[in-house]
C-alpha cells in the first residue's frame, strides 16, 4: 500500500511539473524579458524546486533575460551579454561599479527602496541602455555630488525615471543632449532651478516634473510638440502662459501644489485630452474651464478632477462632455452646485466639502450614475431623495439623524449609503419598486438596528437595509449587476 501510494504521489509531482514547464515556457515566448516564479499553492521548497528545474532548461539567452541586482556577481562573464533587464526592489545596499560595463547588452535598470553605495561612471557607457528607473533611493554620503553627469553617452535612452532619490541635489544638463528620450520623470527636491532646454528633446511624450522651483513653467517646453503628458507640481509659478495650446497632442495634463490663479481661455482646445488634473492650487473659478470644455472640440476626455482647490459654488451652465466618467470636485470648500448637465453619465464627487443639504441640482439632473456626497454637514435627506435619477448615492459620515423619507420611486436609485451618520429614528416609507435597492447603515446602534430588523422582515423584498459589513456584502451580490457602487 505504501509503495503504490508513493508511485501515485511521484505521478502527481511529475505531472505538476509538466504542467508548470508548459505554463512558463508558454509564458517566457510572449513575455521573454520578465521570467516569474510558477504559480502554486504548494510550499516554498517545492515551488523552488520547480522553479529551478524549469529555469535550468531554458536556453542561456533566456534564463539569463532578467536578473536581480543582488545576484550579478554570481553571473558568470561569457553569459553577461545575454541579460537584458536588472531590478532590484525592497533591499538594504547595492553598488554600482565599474564592472557594470560587462552586461554589454543591458536594456534597462529598475531600482526601487534600495540604498545605493556607488555608482560608477561606467553606468553610462551602455550603449543599449534604454530605461533608467529608480524609485525612492538612497545614496551615501560619499555619493551626494553626483548629478548623473555623462548621462548624454546613453545615445539610445528613452525612459529616464529619477523619482525621490535623496542625496542628490542637482540634475546634470546632460539630460537635454538625451535625442531619444521618450519619458523624463523629476520628482524630487534636485534643484532650485531647472533649465530651459527642452525644445533640445524633440521625441519627448511624457514629461514629469516635481518640486523645481521655476517661477515660471519654463517655455521650452512648448515647443516639445509630441508631448502627451505633462505633470507638473510643487512649483512657484502662478499663471499658464496662452503659448501652452502649442502642445496640441496632448493626452493627460496634470498641475498640482502650484501657485496657479487663472486658466486660459484656451485651455480646452485640446482635441485629444483625456485626463485633465488641476488639484491644490489658488484656483477659485473654473467657470472658464466648463465653458471651454463645452465649446471646444474635445470629445475624448475621459477624467476632470479640479480637487482642492478652494472652489465655493459650481455652476454648470449647461457643461457638456459626454464621454467623462469622472468629475472629483472633493475636498474644496463647496457649498452649492447649479446648472444643467447635458447628455452625461458621470461619477460626481463632492466628499470633504461644505454642503449643508443636498443641493436641488441631483433633482434636475439626470443620468448621473454615482455622487460622493461623504464627509460633508448635511442634517437631512429631502423628500425627492427617492425621486432622483442616480444609480447610487454616498452620505457616509454626514449629520443624519433621521430616515424617514419616499425611497425608490422613479425607479433609478438603487444604493444609498448613510454608514457613520447619527440616525436615532427610522421611518422609511417604501413603495412598489421594480428594481432592488440597497441602503446600507453599517455602524447603526443596536437599537435602530433592531428597528431596521424588523422593517426588512416585512413585505419588501425589493429593498434591503443592513446595518453590518457581512449582510452589505452578501446582499450587494444580488444587484451588483445593476448600477455600480461605491
Amino acid at each position: 500500500m505504501n509503495n503504490k501510494w508513493k508511485f501515485i504521489r511521484t505521478v502527481c509531482l511529475l505531472s505538476l511539473i509538466i504542467l508548470s514547464n508548459l505554463y512558463l515556457f508558454s509564458k517566457s515566448n510572449t513575455d521573454p524579458i520578465y521570467l516569474s516564479r510558477p504559480a502554486t499553492s504548494m510550499n516554498d521548497s517545492i515551488n523552488n524546486y520547480l522553479y529551478n528545474v524549469w529555469r535550468d532548461t531554458l536556453p542561456d539567452e533566456q534564463k539569463y533575460r532578467s536578473i536581480d541586482f543582488e545576484n550579478i556577481s554570481t553571473i558568470p562573464y561569457s553569459k553577461r551579454n545575454f541579460v537584458k533587464v536588472l531590478f532590484c526592489y525592497n533591499t538594504d545596499t547595492i553598488s554600482i561599479d565599474d564592472d557594470i560595463i560587462t552586461f554589454s547588452n543591458l536594456e534597462s535598470i529598475h531600482l526601487k527602496n534600495v540604498t545605493i553605495s556607488k555608482i560608477s561612471s561606467k553606468l553610462f557607457d551602455l550603449q543599449h541602455l534604454k530605461r533608467l528607473s529608480f524609485y525612492s533611493l538612497s545614496i551615501l554620503n560619499e555619493n551626494r555630488e553626483i548629478s548623473f553627469k555623462g548621462i548624454n553617452n546613453l545615445n539610445n535612452l528613452t525612459h529616464l525615471i529619477l523619482w525621490n532619490v535623496t542625496g542628490i541635489t542637482q540634475i546634470s544638463n546632460d539630460i537635454f543632449d538625451l535625442k531619444q528620450l521618450e519619458e523624463l520623470n523629476l520628482v524630487g527636491n534636485y534643484s532650485s532651478h531647472i533649465n530651459n532646454e527642452f525644445d533640445k528633446l524633440s521625441n519627448l511624450k511624457s514629461l514629469v516634473l516635481d518640486s523645481f522651483q521655476n517661477s515660471v513653467i519654463p517655455s521650452s517646453i512648448y515647443e516639445c510638440k509630441n508631448l502627451e503628458s505633462l505633470y507638473i507640481s510643487g512649483n512657484n509659478f502662478s499663471n499658464i502662459p496662452n503659448e501652452f495650446s502649442k502642445l496640441t497632442k496632448l493626452k493627460n495634463i496634470r498641475f498640482t501644489g502650484t501657485n496657479i490663479l487663472t486658466i486660459p481661455d484656451n485651455l480646452g482646445y485640446h482635441k485629444n485630452l483625456h485626463t485633465f488634473i488641476l488639484n491644490k492650487t489658488k484656483v477659485k473659478n473654473i467657470d472658464n474651464i466648463l465653458k471651454n470644455l463645452t465649446l471646444s472640440d474635445v470629445s475624448n476626455i475621459e477624467i476632470l478632477d479640479l480637487s482642492e482647490n478652494g472652489l465655493e459654488v459650481i455652476d454648470f451652465q449647461d457643461f457638456s462632455v459626454k464621454n467623462i466618467f469622472m468629475f472629483d470636485l472633493s475636498k474644496n470648500n463647496l457649498f452649492d452646485i447649479r446648472g444643467k448637465l447635458v447628455d452625461s453619465e458621470i461619477d460626481l464627487d463632492l466628499g470633504n466639502n461644505n454642503f449643508s443639504e443636498i443641493p436641488i441640482f441631483f433633482k434636475e439632473n439626470s443620468g448621473i450614475n454615482y455622487v460622493n456626497l461623504s464627509f460633508n454637514k448635511i442634517t437631512s435627506l429631502p423628500d425627492w431623495i427617492g425621486q432622483v435619477k442616480i444609480g447610487s448615492i454616498s452620505l457616509k459620515n454626514n449629520k443624519i439623524s433621521y430616515f424617514g423619507t419616499e425611497l425608490c420611486s422613479d425607479k433609478y436609485l438603487n444604493f444609498l449609503n448613510l454608514d457613520g451618520n447619527p440616525i436615532t429614528d427610522f421611518n422609511p416609507m417604501i413603495c412598489d419598486c421594480e428594481k432592488d435597492m440597497l441602503i446600507s447603515v453599517i455602524g447603526a446602534n443596536e437599537e435602530l438596528a433592531k428597528k431596521i430588523r424588523q422593517f426588512n422582515n416585512l413585505d419588501t423584498d425589493r429593498v434591503k437595509i443592513v446595518t453590518t459589513q457581512t449582510e452589505y456584502n452578501n446582499y450587494k451580490v444580488k444587484i451588483q449587476s445593476k448600477k455600480r457602487f461605491k
